[in-house]
């Protein structure tokens, strides 16, 4: 008994570990109620770190460019609630921020990398500022701490289709969750 208990409990951990992606999308959702403007790429540190880390291969379609921007995100932040830059050019060697920080500095990558192919002109990334949905309820309504009052995201968007993909950089970094769902 005490053995079918274990695995019964096992067997759950495993799939909460496989499908929390899944999970994640359908009981967290966003919602936009802001935006924030983005950075250009400009400080050479910031050039040569993303150049350092390209291949081709990142450039060839968005879906790969969005993985690589959250790769590199993932590997040079580290997240804090101090005070902090949220500038990209900063980052690049202060290395800590919170998800405003976070979102801005995907976004400028993602967009460097897009200004890189010329087939993906009509890509775009922007920051948006968020309210979290748990089951349908604004989780913000509940929190006192102005740090918490909103979380920033980033929508990609084609302006031609209208095809968009939703990032949260944090969770991307934290439970490895490449793409969120907005209300």
């Amino acid at each position: 008994m005490k053995f079918k208990k274990i695995y019964i409990l096992s067997s759950l951990i495993v799939l909460l570990i496989i499908f929390k992606a899944s999970i994640y999308r359908a009981i967290i959702k966003y919602e936009v109620v802001g935006s924030r403007k983005g950075y250009e790429v400009k400080d050479e540190n910031l050039i040569n770190f993303i150049k350092k880390e390209l291949t081709e291969d990142d450039l060839i379609d968005i879906e790969s460019i969005l993985k690589k921007s959250r790769v590199l995100t993932n590997e040079k932040l580290h997240f804090t609630s101090s005070k902090c830059d949220i500038d990209p050019n900063k980052l690049i060697t202060s290395e800590y921020t919170h998800c405003i920080g976070y979102a801005l500095f995907f976004e400028t990558i993602c967009n460097y990398m897009i200004k890189k192919n010329p087939l993906l002109k009509d890509w775009k990334a922007t920051t948006r500022i968020g309210e979290l949905y748990f089951f349908g309820i604004n989780i913000h309504n509940y929190i006192e701490s102005p740090f918490f009052k909103d979380h920033d995201f980033v929508i990609i968007e084609n302006a031609k289709t209208g095809q968009k993909f939703f990032i949260d950089p944090t969770v991307s970094d934290y439970l490895s969750i490449d793409t969120v769902s907005v209300r």
